[in-house]
């Protein structure tokens, strides 16, 4: 009896071709691949630092910041007046990094003064120090100082 639907037995399933199964092993070797690499990408994520404990690019940082405010404060102090050794001890310094003032000199209507910054970088139970020297030009026509980073000597040859 032949109804017009084909027999069961006459229809065989449509077989995958050659090009879509290269096409699933190699998605399938690529998603392998792709989930160990990530794997091993989180595990190797350095783990963060105990509390307390900074490196010494933020450090210099915060030791670059504060030789800008110490620039400001010392070129407010120069608006009032000459700058004299005992003024310079009076110009208020910035928290958190310590600034020592090592010279103090004029040329024409500039004063120039230089100044090194130090600070503590590592565990809190084992801190390295770095030191910056910086020298400023506070020019009386200027609106501003000018402050550039020197030579470590600079700051250690007191004028």
């Amino acid at each position: 009896m032949n109804s017009g639907t084909p027999d069961t037995a006459d229809h065989l399933p449509v077989r995958q071709s050659a090009t879509y199964r290269t096409i699933a092993t190699c998605g399938g070797i690529a998603l392998t691949i792709t989930v160990i690499g990530l794997v091993r990408a989180l595990a190797t994520l350095p783990s963060p630092p105990p509390a307390g404990t900074t490196n010494e690019r933020q450090v210099r940082y915060s030791m670059q910041h504060g030789a800008g405010q110490y620039a400001d404060a010392l070129f407010d102090a120069t608006r009032s007046g000459p700058l004299t050794e005992a003024g310079l001890s009076t110009v208020p310094k910035p928290s958190g990094v310590t600034i020592k003032a090592t010279g103090l000199s004029r040329q024409g209507d500039t004063t120039v003064v230089s100044f090194s910054t130090h600070g503590f970088y590592g565990r809190p139970s084992d801190l390295r120090e770095t030191t910056a020297c910086y020298r400023v030009e506070l020019v009386r026509k200027l609106s501003y100082p000018r402050l550039r980073e020197v030579a470590d000597s600079v700051c250690t040859e007191r004028p």
